[in-house]
This record gives C-alpha cells, structure tokens and sequence, in this order.
C-alpha cells in the first residue's frame, strides 16, 4: 500500500469517520465520511469475505477494477485495531456507531 494511501486512511480513522451501521443477511454495512462531507456505505459479507462501497474510486472502471479503496481499508484496519475480526450479525451492538 502506498505511503500516500495509508496517509488517507490514518485520516480517515484518527477523525473518526468510521460508523458501523447494521447486518441484514450476514452482510455488514458501515457508513464511511469521505474527504468532501460525502458518506459512503461499505458492506462486508462476512460469509464470503468480500467488500463493497459505493465510492468513485472503487466502482470507477470495471476493466481495471480492483477490490478495494480508502473506505473499505479504513474498515478493515478499524475491525483489526478494534479487534472485531470474528464479529458476525450478532455483533450488531458490539461496535459503537459514531454519525
């Protein structure tokens, strides 16, 4: 990961614009504040291990796509700092929401 990118996603976190919202289906949904006051959804099927947002950068091109952006490294490094790795649909109030 670039120095960069990593800069942005520690901003991301130290401003604490990381919320967890709710599980519908085994499927994780965050809300994420973007650089510009706009606010992102990521989902985390948890069963599949797969990530989503709604962001330009990750649903800009689908020839070069690739499976990740700022958002959802943000997420992932929150769960592993906050230690929620295994969380599952049951966990839906173990994680503070912020927003």
């Amino acid at each position: 990961m670039s120095v960069t990118k990593q800069s942005r996603i520690d901003e991301i976190l130290s401003k604490r614009h990381v919320s967890y919202s709710h599980c519908l289906d085994g499927v994780h949904h965050w809300i994420v504040k973007g650089s510009k006051d706009n606010k992102y959804v990521i989902k985390h099927d948890h069963a599949k291990d797969t990530w989503t947002c709604e962001c330009p950068s990750f649903t800009h091109d689908e020839d070069h796509w690739v499976a990740e952006c700022k958002h959802t490294c943000a997420v992932q490094q929150y769960v592993q700092k906050n230690n929620d790795v295994g969380y599952n649909e049951e966990d839906d109030e173990a994680i503070p929401q912020r927003f």
